[in-house]
């Protein structure tokens, strides 16, 4: 057989992104969410797809995994949508563990915006609250200083500067592994074999789990940085 026929038996015999859409959707209506998942996932890397399909196989995929508690593959899915589709909404009558989930992906990536260490600003202008006659009466403020500790608030505050500093490096790292999951997923999504979207899936996945915990370690060092920037004030 002539190997054009051959290539035009196999594109007739290849369901669709369509069909695969029509499968994934009609096995979420049948609560089979494995299969669901997979027929939605295949619709979402399948380079014929246009856009909305992406964006609705993607959206759904991420439904039925996060059902299924593959919280990661979720997360991808919930990602390539608000890159995409920033203004896409769930659908209607979603459980609350997919609303809190897709909003808490949707924080992560505004997360970057608001990540700036905690500002002393605040902390600084507190001694200006105390009253006037401290101020009037020198002998006053000296006795109320004791020179045992006198030396802890400006070692707190170095260390605040310092793990705000942490947390700032940390979350470069995060918000670099979440590039490189994101680039992952587009590659996936453009990819013309099965085989390299997979793989292309995998790696984005790995990713992934890579960034959270950087952001993880991230947080946990601006917690502790505007603890000690506080207590640093109260000294």
């Amino acid at each position: 057989m002539h190997p054009l026929a051959i290539s035009a038996l196999l594109a007739v015999a290849q369901p669709t992104p369509a069909e695969h859409i029509d499968r994934g959707m009609r096995a979420l209506e049948m609560l089979d969410y494995d299969v669901a998942a997979f027929e939605l996932s295949v619709a979402a890397t399948d380079p014929s797809a246009d856009d909305a399909q992406r964006i609705q196989a993607h959206l759904y995929a991420g439904i039925a995994q996060r059902v299924l508690g593959n919280d990661t593959e979720a997360r991808l899915h919930f990602i390539y949508v608000l890159r995409h589709a920033p203004s896409t909404e769930l659908p209607a009558a979603q459980p609350p563990k997919i609303q809190m989930f897709w909003e808490l992906v949707r924080s992560e990536l505004s997360l970057d915006a608001h990540r700036d260490a905690a500002s002393p600003s605040t902390a600084r202008s507190r001694p200006r609250d105390r009253p006037t006659e401290d101020a009037a009466d020198p002998s006053a403020a000296e006795a109320g200083e004791s020179p045992s500790t006198a030396w802890l608030g400006p070692v707190l505050g170095i260390s605040a500067g310092a793990l705000g500093v942490g947390a700032l490096v940390l979350a470069s790292v995060g918000a670099g592994f979440g590039l490189a999951s994101q680039e992952k997923t587009d590659v996936a999504a453009r990819a013309q074999f099965q085989d390299d979207a997979v793989d292309a899936l995998t790696g984005a996945r790995d990713d992934a789990i890579t960034a959270d915990l950087w952001y993880a370690g991230a947080l946990a060092a601006g917690a502790g940085a505007g603890a000690l920037a506080i207590w640093a004030a109260l000294e």
